[in-house]
């Protein structure tokens, strides 16, 4: 895959294409929680593009254009490194080429944790495919169970749903509870620092949030 995508990034993100692509570790060609990355890339794509007042009953929408500075840009080549490097596009200083580009600081985010090789955090509950089986009611809780076993000495642990840093912790167990939960799509990962000062990566869960009648609740 990479020998195939690799050299269209390198011909055409020099030239402006607002692309980008990220080998999912440890899978084919199968769906295994890509959801976790794709749903919000929609979702944001959604939020920016569409204008408010569009209206399909009267005739093609216009969409927003996005410009490549508005985004944030990923290199490619810090996969292996322990923490894939993101920036805002216009900070980016490495190689366009060998760089993807990402709609927001969110996707941006959601970007890191999942690109990142060998995880040495990593989110056991909810599963890669929750967002398949389950999904949760507004207003309510979700626990993140961490499996820490692989980043021992680890001193702060501080959970994110998106670019939004939502918890944090200093001691184990390594385990979250947010509560209130608000409708829509919540990508949680979890960003590690150990006693020598490495930050690490978990992987991204995908958390669904419906809409509650109060009035007539689902059964």
């Amino acid at each position: 895959m990479a020998a195939a995508l690799e050299p269209v990034l390198a011909k055409h993100r020099p030239k402006g294409a607002l692309w980008g692509w990220m080998a999912v570790q440890g899978i084919g060609h199968e769906f295994a929680g890509q959801e976790v990355l794709t749903m919000p890339i929609l979702d944001a794509a959604v939020r920016l593009r569409y204008p408010a007042d569009g209206d399909v009953r009267k005739g093609p929408v216009k969409l927003k254009s996005v410009t490549a500075e508005s985004g944030w840009v990923a290199d490619n080549g810090t996969w292996t490194s322990g923490l894939t490097a993101v920036v805002p596009a216009k900070q980016f200083k490495g190689d366009v080429a060998k760089s993807s580009w990402l709609l927001n600081e969110d996707i941006a985010i959601i970007y890191r944790a999942y690109s990142t090789l060998d995880w040495k955090l990593k989110i056991t509950s909810p599963g890669r495919e929750a967002a398949k089986s389950e999904v949760f009611d507004a207003g309510s809780a979700v626990t993140i169970k961490v499996d820490d076993s692989r980043f021992a000495g680890w001193t702060k642990l501080e959970l994110y749903d998106g670019a939004t840093k939502v918890g944090e912790l200093a001691k184990g167990p390594a385990k979250f509870t947010v509560k209130d939960l608000k409708p829509g799509y919540h990508a949680y990962s979890v960003l590690g620092t150990d006693d020598k000062g490495n930050v690490r990566p978990s992987n991204p869960v995908l958390v669904v949030v419906r809409e509650v009648d109060r009035h007539n609740p689902a059964k």
